[in-house]
């Protein structure tokens, strides 16, 4: 019957079988094929896109290292600019109080020059 267009042994797979069954088998086998087909490039996808993520978290981590460690250069520079501030105030603060010192003394000589 169909002998000439297959394989013996499949032409006689399927005269045994009868043709509807045959199909049934033949369907069935390639929704199998292509949902293994399906799973193994789901499974690529899925690990490209943990790869994605891994790399992403990464590279986050290391944004938020150098943002730290800018963080911490500024937060010493300003402590520093800070320090500086403070000792030329003190500086000027005694070199206001000396000058005051000198004023109050010049008054006093001047005073007691006039009496």
């Amino acid at each position: 019957m169909v002998t000439g267009l297959l394989n013996p042994d499949t032409a006689i797979f399927i005269d045994r079988l009868g043709f509807p069954i045959f199909m049934a088998v033949l369907m069935t086998s390639l929704f199998i094929w292509m949902m293994k087909k399906d799973e193994k490039r789901q499974q690529k996808s899925d690990e490209k896109y943990t790869e994605l993520v891994n790399e992403f978290i990464s590279s986050i981590k290391t944004i938020t290292k150098e943002q730290s460690d800018s963080m911490q250069k500024i937060a010493v520079q300003l402590e520093s600019s800070n320090t500086t501030l403070n000792n030329m105030m003190d500086f000027n603060s005694d070199k206001l109080n000396k000058l005051c010192d000198d004023v109050k003394a010049v008054s006093r000589l001047l005073n007691d020059k006039r009496h």
